[in-house]
Order: structure tokens, then C-alpha cells, then sequence
């Protein structure tokens, strides 16, 4: 009597979905260009190395959180819109514009007491800050998505002139850097 097997079409069929194709969940550039992905995410942990290097890490938190995403953005979609020096340059100059203008204003005694209390004036002031941010880099077209979080930054923490200073060289820096470095990069994603 031959060997009889028990287990249903089903049973093969669900086996197989639980085997993870690495092809599935790996990105298929990773064999092409493994050294390709280890250069530019090093260039975006040296970024944020001399980000963190300067800004405090208790004061600067939206500042920082800030320029981790534009070095994701800059350094594994070196070829992208977002990333192009209009927009990082732009959309910094617009964030912190918006930020330190809605800093003061948040910070105006008579606008404190009669819009409502302390920490709920920040927040108010702080999403109009993104508000304006968004639509200022909509409007010029330098379209850059962390630069939305510098205005919020600047409104929710204090900074002086240096903070301010840092923030525009760091940009340039990340710039100037990826353009120099661009024909050795690749979109990673």
C-alpha cells in the first residue's frame, strides 16, 4: 500500500506563505551597490554627528529631529526633488523665518494673556508656524518637509542668533556635500 500524504493543497500552500522571500524584504540595489548604501548613510550619521555634536540635545529636540529627516532625504534620495538645493536651502530659510517670527510673537506678554495660557499659547502659535511654513514653500516652491519642523522648533524651544547661524551653515554644509558627492551617490530608494 503506497505512502499516503495527509496534508491538503492548503496545508503546502500556507507553509510556503510563511517563508520570507529575502528578495521580498531586502531591497534588490543592496547586491548591486552594498557599498553604495554603507557610504551614504554614513554621510548622513557624520551629518547628524556634527548636528548633535552642537545643538543641545534637551533644548534642540524638533531642531535635530529636523535635520535627521533631511539627512535621510538628502543622502538616500540624492537625485530627488525634495533634495535638490532649492528646496534644502528654501525650505530651511522659510522654516526658520516663519519660526523666529512666530517665536516673538508667541512670547508677546498682552498676545500670551489674552489668547490663553502659557503652554497652550506655544501650541497654537507652534501650529500656525507649520501653517505658514507649509504654505510659504508651497507658495516659493522650495518644498522641503523638515524645514516645516524647524518652524515649529524655533516657536517651542529658545535659540539665540548662534542656534539660528548653525542651522543655515549645517544646510549649506549638507548641500554642498551632496552636490560635490552626487555622481558617487545613487537613490537608494
Amino acid at each position: 500500500m503506497p505512502l499516503v500524504d495527509r496534508r491538503s493543497k492548503a496545508d503546502y500552500i500556507n507553509k510556503d506563505r510563511k517563508r520570507i522571500k529575502l528578495s521580498k524584504v531586502v531591497d534588490k540595489k543592496l547586491s548591486l551597490y552594498p557599498w553604495k548604501y554603507i557610504f551614504q548613510c554614513f554621510l548622513a550619521m557624520l551629518t547628524m554627528l556634527v548636528v548633535l555634536s552642537y545643538l543641545d540635545f534637551i533644548e534642540h529636540t524638533a531642531i535635530i529631529s529636523s535635520f535627521g529627516a533631511t539627512s535621510f532625504i538628502t543622502f538616500t534620495m540624492p537625485r530627488r526633488y525634495h533634495s535638490d538645493a532649492k528646496r534644502l536651502i528654501g525650505g530651511y530659510l522659510t522654516g526658520i523665518a516663519v519660526g523666529v517670527f512666530f517665536h516673538h510673537i508667541a512670547r508677546i506678554p498682552c498676545v500670551m494673556a489674552n489668547v490663553c495660557a502659557d503652554h497652550l499659547s506655544f501650541a497654537l502659535f507652534g501650529s500656525i508656524a507649520v501653517f505658514f511654513a507649509i504654505l510659504l514653500m508651497v507658495i516659493l516652491d522650495t518644498e522641503h518637509p523638515p524645514a516645516a519642523g524647524i518652524a515649529l522648533g524655533l516657536v517651542l524651544n529658545s535659540f539665540d542668533i548662534n542656534t539660528i547661524m548653525f542651522v543655515i551653515a549645517a544646510i549649506v554644509l549638507i548641500t554642498i556635500v551632496k552636490n560635490t558627492l552626487k555622481p558617487f551617490m545613487i537613490d537608494l530608494l
